[in-house]
């Protein structure tokens, strides 16, 4: 069954419909998409920790300038981007259905893991966007002072900052909600037949 089909199906299997898939035909479907759901969130994770490395090594460099105010910010932007990467495995790191389990633990354990990823991108201002904004902001303030160059980049980093917030969010309503809500009907339709 190729990817497209099984997304069909999947559409399609909902509880207003009269038709009740099987159990094998809906452990595939959910294996399936399962599948398609966690290579998305695994180049997601691939993305954010070599954006992270790069900016761990790229803010290094000013842990030799002679302000504090700039070393400190450098320090934590550093740890931000070490918390990024933690705060996505430890998001990531769950356990996975065996195929052996009955379909309703599958749906759980995926339900499960749709959940996680919501919470992830609901709390993103704390793990993601303060602290690394808070840095750069004591290493902008460190180089320049209180001006108008200061000013005109702490708003350039909160039109970002609201942006990355928007965008997380709009994955949650458009993506992650209707995944869990269909979940949930399939949970619903296997308990009821």
């Amino acid at each position: 069954m190729r990817l497209d089909d099984a997304k069909d199906a999947w559409q399609d299997a909902d509880a207003s419909s009269g038709d009740v898939l099987s159990d094998d035909a809906l452990l595939s479907l959910v294996k399936t998409e399962a599948d398609a759901f966690d290579e998305k969130i695994r180049r997601r994770d691939r993305r954010e920790r070599i954006a992270a490395a790069v900016v761990f090594l790229g803010f290094s460099v000013m842990l030799f300038d002679p302000s504090w105010w700039v070393r400190t910010g450098a320090l934590v932007v550093m740890a931000s981007s070490a918390l990024i990467v933690w705060t996505l495995q430890r998001a990531r790191s769950s356990e996975s259905p065996a195929s052996e389990q009955p379909v309703a633990e599958v749906i759980r354990a995926e339900r499960r893991k749709v959940r996680r990823q919501i919470r992830l991108l609901e709390s993103i201002l704390w793990w993601y966007i303060a602290p690394t904004a808070s840095g750069l902001g004591l290493i902008v303030i460190g180089g320049s002072g209180l001006s108008w160059f200061a000013l005109g980049y702490g708003i350039v980093v909160a039109g970002l900052c609201v942006g990355i917030y928007y965008f997380n969010q709009r994955t949650v309503r458009q993506d992650l909600r209707p995944r869990q809500q269909k979940l949930t009907q399939l949970l619903h339709q296997l308990e009821d037949s």
